[in-house]
């Protein structure tokens, strides 16, 4: 690496870039989509990339995903950078409009650098809030021509200062799952308690064990629940509820105990069932894997942090967050890592999370001169 070329301290080109990343940016946030409805962030997108000349550029990847590719011709490394396109539905509640105008910004600087061999390659990803999109795009047989020899994934961090990469080789984030209790009761007029079967009680006893498994010192290592939301019969006054349902998530650092936690609740939610008559059925969705930087990305980081000279802060322990980057890392080299939203940010998820503008550029600038490197 060049070092006087790639400096962070100084611009990497010129401020255009950056300024139409954040134009796309603004566009992008005026129309936050959920998981797998992203159709007009995939479309502003592709109007956006296709303005500078990829050599290759394919859409409806693993549902609405994009990938826009700068190919030299020659016989050299595939580097690829991926960014999230979908939104809670609270809307950019995690920051990937910026994810996405931070990576789009890149175009620019692609056409007007070309690589000299191998192929620089920008993927779009939908549906990661849901675990499902990582596995989708890497399954999809349009994926599979770019055959990247890196991949590079990050996420914003509050409360790390602006523009900081954290890093962590092994576990980089937490593996999680979410899950939902069915327990059906018998409806009934409350004017009458013969037969009735209310299951308020059966939620009530869940949702404390629940709860109380974040604290079990049976568990080796972090772990942690979180009970998000229940349902009780209908708004209905003369009978008593006859349905019921609970929605939670489980986390740990371990697959060993987050399944572990996922037997216990089973067994409590058929223990609930038995004790207060009631029928029990219980689904899983949204898992994610953790994310698990690879041996040696330590020594590659490293190597990085002294040609830039960009500060970088090691993790002792992993993010408690999820991401489903994990699914390319199983068949592909690469790197993830966390690029600090400041100290006052507030928490990804929150109603009040948004990102500054400045991280959209300082994060430009990170991916760039990590392209080039």
């Amino acid at each position: 690496m060049n070092k006087n070329s790639f400096d962070l301290r100084t611009q990497v080109s010129s401020n255009a870039p950056i300024e139409l990343a954040e134009t796309l940016r603004a566009r992008l946030s005026l129309f936050p989509e959920t998981a797998n409805s992203e159709r007009e962030t995939a479309a502003r997108l592709k109007h956006f990339l296709t303005e500078f000349k990829p050599t290759r550029f394919v859409d409806h990847v693993g549902g609405y995903g994009v990938i826009a590719e700068w190919n030299s011709g020659k016989k050299g490394p595939t580097i690829m950078v991926r960014a999230c396109m979908d939104a809670a539905a609270e809307g950019h509640t995690y920051g990937h409009d910026a994810e996405m105008a931070a990576v789009a910004g890149l175009a620019p600087l692609i056409q007007e650098n070309m690589p000299k061999t191998g192929a620089l390659v920008l993927v779009f990803q939908p549906a990661s809030t849901t675990g499902s999109g990582a596995h989708a795009v890497f399954s999809d047989d349009k994926f599979r021509p770019f055959k990247p020899d890196w991949i590079i994934g990050f996420e914003p961090i509050p409360g790390e200062e602006m523009g900081t990469v954290v890093f962590r080789e092994g576990a980089m984030t937490t593996a999680s799952k979410g899950l939902t209790i069915k327990l059906h009761g018998k409806e009934s007029d409350i004017s009458s308690a013969l037969g009735a079967v209310h299951p308020l009680k059966g939620v009530i006893r869940l949702s404390e064990q629940i709860l109380d498994l974040s604290v079990d010192e049976k568990f080796e290592q972090f772990v942690q629940t979180n009970v998000a939301h229940i349902r009780l019969g209908e708004k209905v006054f003369h009978t008593s509820p006859r349905y019921a349902e609970l929605s939670a998530t489980v986390r740990a650092r371990k697959k060993r105990e987050l399944d572990k936690m996922a037997k216990r609740i089973v067994d409590y939610a058929q223990i609930a069932g038995q004790i207060h008559e009631l029928g029990v059925d219980v689904t899983w969705h949204d898992e994610f894997v953790a994310v698990q930087n690879g041996e040696g990305s330590a020594r590659i980081i490293e190597q990085w942090r002294k040609a830039t000279e960009h500060p970088v802060r090691l993790l002792d322990e992993p993010l408690y967050w999820s991401d489903d980057f994990q699914h390319y890392l199983k068949g592909l080299n690469g790197v993830f890592i966390g690029i600090g939203a400041g100290h006052d940010a507030e928490p990804r998820g929150s109603e009040g999370f948004d990102l500054p503008e400045a991280w959209t550029g300082q994060t430009h600038q990170i991916l760039w001169s990590m392209v080039q490197d």
